[in-house]
């Protein structure tokens, strides 16, 4: 897993949730569940799967990679 946090393994992306136009009301409220801190330090890591919030690349749609701010 370390080599996808840094990209050394290049073969990787983000899964994704899709709303149709801007999240609003229960949709956002969702994502922002999904995103805090508590799921992706806690299920999101027990589901053997990397937080984004330890990713040190970010991926774009077209597959460019830079390193997180």
């Amino acid at each position: 897993m370390d080599n996808v946090v840094t990209n050394d393994w290049p073969i990787w992306s983000y899964e994704h949730m899709y709303t149709k136009g801007e999240a609003t009301g229960l949709e956002k409220e969702f994502l922002d569940y999904v995103m805090s801190e508590k799921i992706q330090k806690g299920i999101v890591v027990d589901m053997g799967y990397i937080s984004v919030n330890d990713m040190k690349v970010t991926k774009s749609a077209d597959g460019t990679v830079k390193e997180k701010k």
